[in-house]
Parts: C-alpha cells; structure tokens; sequence
C-alpha cells in the first residue's frame, strides 16, 4: 500500500515538474520579448530625440530666412517671457509717450516711482 501511495506520489511530483517547467519555458519567452520590446522602446526614443534636433535646427532656419525675406515682420508674433521687473520696466517705457526721449536717471525714477 505504502509503494502505491510513494509512486502516486511521484507521478504527481513529475508531472508538477512538467508543468512548471512549462511556465517557466513560457514566462522566460515572455520576458525574451519584453527585452525586446523594451530595445525597441530605447532606440525608437533616441531616433525621435534625434529627429527633435534635426526638426528643431530646420526651424530655426526657416526663421533666419524668413527674417532675410521680411525683416519688418520679425517680432510681430513672438511671444516674450518677461521678469517681473522687466514688465513694469516696460509698462513705464509703454506709458510714456513716444515724443518724449527719456534717460535712464529718468527712467529709473519713474520705474521706482512705479514700483512703490
């Protein structure tokens, strides 16, 4: 009886081994192509990084010609960001009348005049 229960016991031990065996063929396979996808993912990335430079050094030259085809259109639609100090600086510059030539004495006291 013992010798029925050892072999059961072992044919089911095979046939466990078999199975993990299995999975693990089919979890290895698996992780092959996640590598793989992941080496795509890498060099797919570093392509685009690379076409980013090169799209952005064309814009830049569209923009150099454009400023040697039509100078007086060079700053309409650009957008600056400004300090904080900057854009009272230019809202004292803005609101003084453009007839007026203003020094730079002048036009700290009124920027401090401005600010206080």
């Amino acid at each position: 009886m013992k010798a029925v229960f050892k072999k059961e016991i072992e044919k089911i031990n095979k046939g466990l081994q078999a199975s993990f065996q299995k999975i693990k063929k089919e979890l290895d396979s698996y992780l092959d192509t996640i590598n793989q996808n992941t080496n795509e993912i890498q060099s797919n990335y570093e392509f685009l990084i690379e076409l980013d430079k090169k799209v952005e050094a064309l814009s830049e030259r569209i923009d150099e010609l454009t400023l040697m085809i039509n100078p007086k259109q060079s700053f309409i639609n650009q957008e600056f960001d400004l300090s904080l100090r900057e854009q009272e600086v230019f809202l004292v510059l803005y609101a003084i009348n453009k007839k007026f030539i203003i020094s730079a004495k002048s036009l700290s006291f009124f920027v401090n005049s401005y600010i206080i």
